[in-house]
C-alpha cells in the first residue's frame, strides 16, 4: 500500500501515533506521502513496523530495500484493523 492511501485512511489521532511511533511528526509523514521528501532506510524501516506491514519498506525506497527481498503487506494497519473503502 502507497504511504499516502494509508494515511489518507487514518484518523487524526491515528496519524499522530504512528507518527510518534517514527519518532517524527504528522507534517513529515505529508511530505513522505507526497513525495516531496524521501525517508532515509531507518524511518523507512519504522513506517512499515508502525503500520504492521501494511506499507512496506520496498515501497518506499525501491532503491535500497530491492521489492524481492520485501515481506508482502499485510492488510490493516498500524491500528490492527481493516482500512476504510476496501484497502488492505
Amino acid at each position: 500500500m502507497e504511504l499516502a492511501d494509508y494515511i489518507r485512511a487514518a484518523s487524526p489521532r491515528q496519524r499522530e501515533r504512528v507518527a510518534a511511533e517514527c519518532g517524527t511528526t504528522v507534517a513529515y509523514l505529508y511530505q513522505l506521502a507526497g513525495e516531496h521528501r524521501r525517508p532515509g532506510a531507518e524511518l523507512a524501516l519504522k513506517l512499515e513496523s508502525a503500520s504492521r506491514g501494511a506499507v512496506c519498506r520496498c515501497r518506499l525506497r525501491p532503491d535500497l530495500f530491492p521489492p524481492d527481498a520485501c515481506p508482502k503487506a499485510r492488510p490493516g494497519g498500524a491500528w490492527g484493523e481493516a482500512l476504510p473503502n476496501g484497502h488492505s
